[in-house]
This record gives structure tokens, C-alpha cells and sequence, in this order.
């Protein structure tokens, strides 16, 4: 996700991982790089910290 030699689209496909992954570690690159200078990245990230806080809610039920 840090790499900025990858194509956009990867880099917003391990924002989306870390989101799903949902940990402490995860949010804190995810709001480290949702600031990132490309759009895209910033977007895909701030995308993916608001799935990290459903999983990590109340709401979220794996079952469903």
C-alpha cells in the first residue's frame, strides 16, 4: 500500500484487505495514508477505514 511505484488499483486493493483485516495495525496505515497525495488512495483508504469500523461495531455479525 506504501509503494507508490505500484498501480493505484493495487495500492486501493490492500487498503480494502486491511479494512476487511480490521485490526489496531490496520488503522493506523489506513488513516496514515488516507492523506495520500493521490486521490485515489486517499479515497480507497478512507473507504477502507469506514469497513474496518463496521467489522469492529456493534452492528457486524459474521453470520449475516
Amino acid at each position: 500500500l506504501r509503494d507508490v511505484k505500484e498501480h493505484p488499483m493495487v495500492r486501493v486493493e490492500a487498503a480494502k484487505a486491511l479494512g476487511f483485516i480490521a485490526d489496531e495495525k490496520s488503522r493506523e496505515v489506513l488513516q496514515e495514508l488516507s492523506g495520500d497525495l493521490d486521490p485515489i488512495i486517499a479515497k480507497g483508504c478512507d473507504s477502507s477505514l469506514s469497513i474496518l469500523e463496521f467489522k469492529n461495531s456493534k452492528k457486524y455479525d459474521p453470520l449475516i
